[in-house]
C-alpha cells in the first residue's frame, strides 16, 4: 500500500534498493508514498539530486518496477491496475497518475 507509506518508509525503501546517497534528499524533502508516485522526472533531477543520466535511469527502473508490483487497493476500487497489468505491465506504472486524475 505504496501511497500510505510515511516519509521515514520511503527513506528505508531507497537505502533497501542500493540508493544510500540519495536517501538524505527523499528524508529531506519527506517524500512519502503518494509524493513517491507522483515525482516527476524533472523533480527527481533538481530535488532528489539525481545528476547522472545513469543512476536517473537506474532509479527510474527501480522505481517502475515498485510501481508495477505496488498495491495501490487502497485507492485502486475500479481495479484499474489489475486490468492494467493484464494488457501489459508496462502500462501499469502509470495507475496512480490515472487514479489521481480520476479515471
Amino acid at each position: 500500500k505504496i501511497p500510505l507509506f510515511a516519509y521515514f518508509t520511503i527513506t528505508l525503501k531507497i537505502l533497501q534498493i542500493g540508493f544510500e546517497e540519495y536517501s538524505a534528499d527523499f528524508s529531506r524533502n519527506m517524500v512519502d508514498g503518494d509524493l513517491l508516485l507522483r515525482l516527476t522526472n524533472k523533480e527527481l533531477q533538481d530535488d532528489i539530486g539525481i545528476k547522472s543520466s545513469i543512476q536517473f535511469r537506474k532509479f527510474v527502473r527501480e522505481l517502475d518496477s515498485l510501481k508495477i508490483a505496488a498495491d495501490y487497493s487502497s485507492v485502486d476500487f475500479s481495479h484499474l491496475h489489475v486490468c492494467l497489468l493484464r494488457l501489459s505491465p508496462e502500462l501499469s506504472v502509470h495507475t496512480y497518475s490515472l487514479l489521481t486524475a480520476g479515471i
